[in-house]
């Protein structure tokens, strides 16, 4: 997708490493099936309407690219509808904010009484967990999803939208950081990930700090607990990471921590939950091989085989060998459906279906 960045070099050759990209293309798709489709990866995450328009909203390319704990979406597609509902969030809560630069088109963004229209000359800023509707045109947008605790968003301090014009100082500097990433991502190797995904979230933190919203009595606290989240996630390979680590690293007193993440259903309890989403991601893209595993649990943290086990089902009601290369997984999935008075066999790439809809809904 073009975002219009200028590259100060030529062709890139390709990453001997890629990372993971995941994508779907229901244009060329019959209309049933690209209604199964799409509603199959919003499944979870949004109740996708149909719209006015002549697929009713079903035909659309997206992909999605990770990039250590952030997310690279594109998105084209006709006019359409989609929904995020409090019982959906509650069902599935994902403190990401998204960050959007619209190429063409617009979407009128409702949040309660409240009605905004996004579209291009502006750089859009949407809490992911909090309701929203958005009513769409057509469009091709590019999409940054990134957790909270990265850069350093707080719903209790920031709104739950705001813009920043792309003619103003601060928005002409991150669009050229951001549409260089959208332009790049693809071509990044593994090894490229961590300093980029660093560089990126210095960039959005940066701008949110600039001021957003009112300032709290607090906010040395919100900004500490940022700041103890995103030392986690850069430890959860460490079996001993927890609230000695946390200490000696922030200097804070043990019941500072303990407070700190009470709404997390406490430290143990986040560690945990991250070492999850973290190996549920590894085992849907690695390679189906013995061993595969206990070696994703051994780099999550996990000190033996059975407690990640166990774990795993009690989060996700699944075992790991369960999702074990499922992002990987091309076999057709063959479903029966009637087009006119002739049964049709609908061929769903369902590996790519199953990274989308984790991307959409639980993907940090």
């Amino acid at each position: 997708m073009n975002t219009g960045s200028e590259k100060a070099s030529g062709p890139r050759r390709a990453p001997a490493s890629p990372l993971p990209s995941y994508g779907i293309d229901t244009y060329s798709m019959p209309l049933d099936e690209a209604w199964r489709t799409r509603r199959a990866v919003y499944e979870g995450t949004f109740r996708f309407e149909k719209a006015d328009s002549p697929g009713g909203g079903a035909r659309a390319r997206t992909a999605v690219t990770f990039l250590e704990d952030l997310l690279v979406a594109t998105f084209q597609g006709e006019a359409h509808a989609i929904n995020r509902s409090a019982d959906l969030i509650a069902a599935h809560p994902t403190p990401v904010l998204k960050v959007r630069i619209y190429h063409r088109g617009e979407c009128l963004l409702v949040q309660g009484e409240a009605q905004t229209r996004m579209g291009v000359g502006a750089i859009h800023f949407i809490d992911h967990n909090r309701p929203h509707r958005q009513i769409g045109t057509e469009m091709e947008h590019s999409t940054l999803g990134l957790p909270y605790h990265a850069v350093g968003y707080d719903p209790m301090l920031h709104p739950a939208y705001f813009n920043i014009p792309l003619d103003s100082p601060r928005g002409r500097l991150l669009h050229v950081g951001l549409a260089s990433l959208f332009d790049e991502v693809r071509t990044l190797d593994r090894g490229e990930a961590a300093g980029v995904a660093m560089a990126i979230k210095g960039l959005v933190r940066g701008v949110i700090a600039g001021g957003i919203g009112p300032e709290a009595s607090d906010h040395n606290r919100h900004a500490r607990t940022a700041a103890m989240k995103a030392f986690i996630d850069q430890n959860l390979a460490e079996p001993d990471l927890g609230i000695d680590m946390l200490l000696e690293k922030f200097g804070a007193s043990r019941a500072t921590v303990y407070r700190d993440f009470a709404d997390d259903g406490g430290l143990k309890n986040f560690i945990l939950s991250r070492r999850l989403h973290r190996a549920y991601r590894a085992l849907s893209e690695a390679m189906p091989t013995r061993g595969a595993v206990l070696a994703v649990a051994e780099a999550c943290g996990f000190e033996t085989l059975a407690h990640f086990s166990r774990s795993f089902r009690a989060h996700f009601g699944e075992r790991p060998s369960d999702v074990l290369g499922q992002w990987q997984t091309w076999t057709p999935h063959i479903e029966r459906s009637d087009v006119g008075d002739q049964p049709t066999d609908m061929v769903l790439p369902t590996g790519s279906i199953a990274a989308l809809r984790w991307s959409y809904d639980r993907f940090n």
